[in-house]
């Protein structure tokens, strides 16, 4: 009996060292496949990175006035150059102008960039296609051409046009930048835009003027210095909306120093 007991012991033994060999050898083989993977990826990234590096050297080069001795390029080459840098970084360059509530100048670079991209397309030159065939430039593209960063643009247009409508100090400037901004990336016509930004700005106006007719009875010398504060703060938004307005829509400067 006890012969049999460890016969059958040591053939659990075995089968279980036969199961535990195949298992290792299962994960070995994965572990070797997924290295391989990896690998490949790291030498994907690593040639991504020397194509932005070399794409961004490239263009510097050719936008620098430090040619002194070499040929100047042509002036096409350098045009496109200028377009592929502004392509390259225009997500960047837009995320830090909104995160600045600088909005217009977001939506201008966008705007910008998205003809650039337009004209590469367009271009014949085997450079230029070269370029726009790598896989950082294509991404790059994708993105500037793509809808997210027009929602980007316009949401935080919105956001902050919310912000300035809740109540508090006005600004006027950025207010009227980010109507601009918005109606600038969803391609609405210089008179549609001014319908907006009035509609806009009127809503600010009568929300002002709602403050005022809440004060009460003129009696009392603190409300009648409440009144003539809101009335003073009404009286100086519609002279910013009017600057706003004639500097946005018509090309116009405007007014300086109080005049």
């Amino acid at each position: 009996e006890a012969r049999r007991v460890l016969k059958k012991t040591w053939m659990d033994v075995d089968a279980k060292q036969e199961e535990l060999r195949d298992l290792v050898g299962v994960r070995y083989r994965d572990f070797i496949d997924a290295a391989d993977i990896i690998s490949g990826m790291g030498g994907q990234a690593k040639s991504i990175i020397d194509t932005s590096g070399k794409l961004s050297g490239s263009c510097t080069n050719l936008l620098s006035a430090s040619w002194k001795s070499a040929p100047k390029p042509p002036p096409e080459k350098a045009t496109a150059a200028r377009g592929l840098l502004e392509v390259i970084r225009a997500p960047e360059a837009i995320a830090t102008e909104l995160e600045q509530r600088h909005h217009l100048d977001a939506a201008k670079k966008l705007i910008t960039a998205r003809e650039s991209c337009k004209k590469l397309r367009k271009s014949t030159d085997p450079s230029v296609v070269q370029w726009l065939s790598q896989p950082y430039v294509r991404q790059r593209v994708r993105t500037v051409l793509g809808d997210a960063l027009s929602s980007s643009v316009v949401s935080a247009s919105e956001a902050f046009m919310k912000d300035a409508e809740s109540g508090g100090a006005l600004d006027t400037a950025g207010f009227a930048d980010a109507v601009a901004a918005m109606m600038l990336v969803k391609s609405t016509s210089t008179h549609d835009a001014l319908d907006s930004f009035l509609d806009a700005r009127s809503a600010c106006m009568k929300a002002l003027c709602s403050r005022i007719s809440a004060v009460g009875d003129e009696g009392e010398e603190e409300t009648v210095g409440k009144r003539q504060l809101d009335m003073e703060c009404a009286s100086v938004a519609l002279v910013q909306t009017v600057c706003a307005a004639i500097q946005l829509f018509t090309g116009l400067p405007p007014p300086k120093d109080g005049s």
